[in-house]
């Protein structure tokens, strides 16, 4: 495994690029050639490292990348890599806003959700592919996500709630998680409210629902009020 780590460790400029090439494509969830490319993209690497790896393109079957390193034991369970090659980002963006590097920073559209995120996996497997095989298969899954797009009319003094996962997602010590319910009802306990005694309505439900639990997520809450 340290030969896997050292090649890994050498590897940063060949990364970089390949993040470069992944973020300068469009690949918005619903652009199907520039999903496509990405996978292309991928497929190149893996097959280059003598991977088995194929891309299933038909949306109907699941868009989906797969690769496979078959394992020492013919019957343990996989290890699976799993990511999304779509972003939310609309075509043009990366037009707009290209791939570029200041300091220690990369900026581009989907450059940490999860371009670079796919890279890092696809250089595990090429890792792992120079070692004897493992005991159990490692398998990649590498998918285009469907998002839905609606409008929505605002009113002068409505209330925005825009939050992130870990607040559905944060878990009490029974394992039960927040959940989407519950902050709706936090939400509308407030209503009338001001945006920031909202905000602290649903920071202490959530902190109610989970106390005495590890925190495993990062936690963000907006609420804007539309004029």
């Amino acid at each position: 495994m340290n030969a896997a780590i050292e090649w890994l460790s050498s590897q940063r400029p060949a990364m970089q690029a390949a993040v470069a090439t992944l973020v300068d494509i469009d690949s918005n969830s619903h652009d199907k050639a520039g999903t496509d490319r990405v996978a292309q993209a991928m497929l190149g690497w893996l097959h280059a490292a003598d991977i088995d790896a194929e891309h299933r393109a038909d949306p109907s079957e699941g868009d989906a990348l797969l690769a496979r390193l078959p394992g020492a034991q013919r019957d343990a369970a996989p290890v699976l890599l799993m990511g999304h090659r779509d972003t939310v980002f609309p075509s043009g963006t990366v037009a707009q806003r290209p791939w570029r590097v200041e300091g220690d920073r990369a900026y581009g559209p989907g450059v940490s959700d999860m371009k670079s995120g796919l890279v890092l996996q696809c250089f595990v497997l090429m890792a792992l592919r120079r070692l004897p095989p493992l005991p159990f298969p490692v398998l990649g899954l590498f998918t285009v996500e469907g998002y839905e797009c609606e409008t929505v009319q605002l009113k002068p003094d409505d209330l925005v709630v825009v939050y992130s996962d870990g607040v559905t997602d944060a878990a009490n010590v029974g394992g039960d998680e927040f959940g989407r319910e519950r902050l709706v009802e936090a939400i509308a306990g407030g209503h009338g409210t001001t945006p920031e005694t909202l905000l602290e309505r649903v920071l202490d439900a959530v902190r109610t629902f989970s106390r005495d639990a590890p925190q495993a997520d990062d936690m963000t809450v907006l609420v804007l009020r539309y004029r």
